[in-house]
């Protein structure tokens, strides 16, 4: 059997021919169709997060035909393929009600998208099914933007929004504005009201986030903590002299709003963590046994100033610590699968048990247990 490029067309239907010209000479290239439309969620599966194949690649050649070969074989392409098979199953069966979800992104380019996804209960099967319905963006802003792409991604794959259960999306007040949020404008173009619930994370980020805004000194806190990461993360020269001292320190995460008590609980582990072998280089500093300017040793003699053993900081970002913790296992639980109303209750009274406890004493096995020796002239536990 010979390969060359109508042989591959004809066994892989998939597959689109074009003529690229380059340097005034037609080379024909091979797209992917499959791989075209499901890239976002398919490139992951390969070895370097690269897929050509989805925008095009040459196939003037037999090395680069059988490369075209070995890409249909690859775990990338039958990815694309089940995800194919999910949408056809899910447009063919439209009489399903539905639930989506929208999720919004900037790429790199500033493109502000939407991720929409639905969930649904098959009749015959006791199981929760989810489909990814596409990506789009609207020119309106707002509200108004959002209804548009999420209408736009419908109608392009030609679904039937009258057995609409509901909409899951995160507490912006373009989602949630009782008068022209999502939800309402959602619900006045199905016509009729449907349930329109919170992401977890997020809203589950509010209250933390309350936390920090209702305790002032949460906020100075915060400051030092992020100086700490930023003092290390944003020097490879202080970063190298850490790892020096200490060969399994932690690397300093950046911090996000987004998801804001994993990232910070992953903020705070790495400082606790790194903490005694931070001191060493900023004793150093001080001390000029480590080479440093004016400002390099201000800036190390202040953190020895905060940052010492037993230190209302240090045991405040312990505390914090196990806040955080209690948050993020509460998200991790409600984003099980197949999870069920008494699934969320249990999820929210160990987490409200846990929150009684920390009123009380240090949470058992936790950072602040490990922390409580406070230094002579720092305040108790409250």
């Amino acid at each position: 059997m010979k390969l060359d490029v109508d042989w591959l067309l004809d066994a892989a239907k998939c597959l689109v021919l074009k003529k690229e010209i380059k340097d005034k000479r037609k080379r024909p290239t091979v797209t992917c169709l499959l791989c075209n439309k499901y890239e976002f969620q398919v490139r992951k599966m390969t070895s370097n997060c690269q897929l050509p194949i989805a925008n095009g690649v040459r196939v003037d050649g037999k090395d680069r035909l059988k490369h075209v070969v070995d890409h249909l074989l690859s775990p990338a392409h039958e990815e694309a393929e089940r995800l194919n098979d999910c949408d056809k199953t899910w447009c063919d069966k439209s009489d399903k009600h539905p639930w989506v979800q929208i999720d919004g992104s900037a790429d790199k380019q500033q493109v502000d998208s939407k991720f929409i996804t639905a969930r649904y209960v098959p009749c015959d099967e006791v199981s929760v099914k989810t489909v990814f319905l596409g990506i789009a963006s609207s020119d309106l802003g707002g509200a108004e933007g959002l209804l548009d792409s999420f209408t736009t991604c419908i109608e392009n794959i030609g679904i039937n929004t009258a057995k609409l259960v509901g909409v899951t999306t995160d507490g912006e007040n373009a989602n949630t504005g009782k008068n022209a949020g999502l939800w309402k404008l959602l619900q006045d173009y199905i016509g009729r009201d449907i349930l329109t619930i919170w992401c977890v994370c997020h809203r589950s980020d509010l209250a933390l986030e309350s936390v920090q805004a209702e305790v002032p000194e949460l906020t100075i806190w915060m400051s030092n903590v992020l100086a700490v990461a930023t003092f290390f993360r944003t020097s490879p020269r202080r970063t190298k002299l850490l790892h020096k001292v200490e060969e399994k320190c932690l690397s300093f995460p950046k911090h996000f709003d987004v998801r804001f008590s994993e990232h910070t609980r992953n903020l705070l582990n790495a400082v606790l963590h790194n903490l005694d072998a931070a001191r060493r280089v900023w004793q150093d500093m001080v001390d000029g046994t480590i080479e440093s300017n004016s400002k390099e040793k201000q800036m190390a003699k202040g953190f020895i100033e905060k940052w010492y053993k037993g230190s209302r900081q240090v045991w405040l970002t312990a505390v914090m610590f196990d806040l955080c913790t209690i948050f993020k296992t509460l998200q991790k639980l409600f984003q099980k699968s197949n999870l069920i109303l008494p699934d969320v209750l249990t999820a929210k009274d160990s987490a409200m048990q846990n929150l009684k406890i920390m009123n009380d004493i240090p949470v058992p096995g936790g950072k602040e247990e490990q922390n409580l020796e406070l230094h002579d002239n720092e305040q108790g536990r409250p």
